[in-house]
């Protein structure tokens, strides 16, 4: 996993130009209760062996910029263009 982390960063600054911070997540599975924790049931969740890799940086141009390794693509989008207010789901 190491590894991979330290691609991610190098890949991060070769697309933006800057070094980033690194962050991994993993992924997980629910042995028992699904969709049940979301409503107050019980669930049994468990790490497994995926796991997500990001790299960020700041910007100063007001603009998220994502990029996805997997599917080589890349999304841009305005800071302002995102909502303040809650939609409740």
């Amino acid at each position: 996993m190491v590894q991979e982390q330290e691609e991610t960063l190098r890949k991060h600054e070769q697309l933006f130009g800057k070094a980033g911070r690194n962050f991994v997540a993993p992924a997980r599975v629910n042995l028992i209760g699904e969709h049940t924790d979301y409503t107050g049931g019980l669930v049994m969740p468990m790490a497994i062996g995926f796991h997500t890799s990001a790299a960020i940086s700041p910007r100063n141009d007001d603009r998220a910029v994502i990029y996805s390794a997997n599917y080589g693509e890349q999304i841009i989008f305005e800071l302002a263009s995102l909502s303040h207010h809650p939609r409740g789901h």
